[in-house]
């Protein structure tokens, strides 16, 4: 099985709007190595991976 990177970003709220409206205007174009999924700090990275785990390994448990 092939491995796919997932870029991530940390951003503030505040930062993610401006970024986002300066996007829709036009006045900012991503770059293609730039993260698509952002969040707001770590803390909630890891709660999102935790659950993310969590639904697999009930998802690996039912299938055995």
């Amino acid at each position: 099985m092939e491995s796919k990177i997932l870029n991530v970003g940390i951003l503030s709220k505040a930062d993610y709007i401006k970024r986002t409206i300066a996007i829709a205007k036009g006045e900012y174009t991503p770059k293609a190595d730039e993260p698509k999924v952002w969040f707001e700090s770590i803390k909630l990275l890891v709660q999102v991976l935790r659950a993310k785990n969590k639904e697999e390994l009930l998802k690996k448990s039912q299938l055995i």
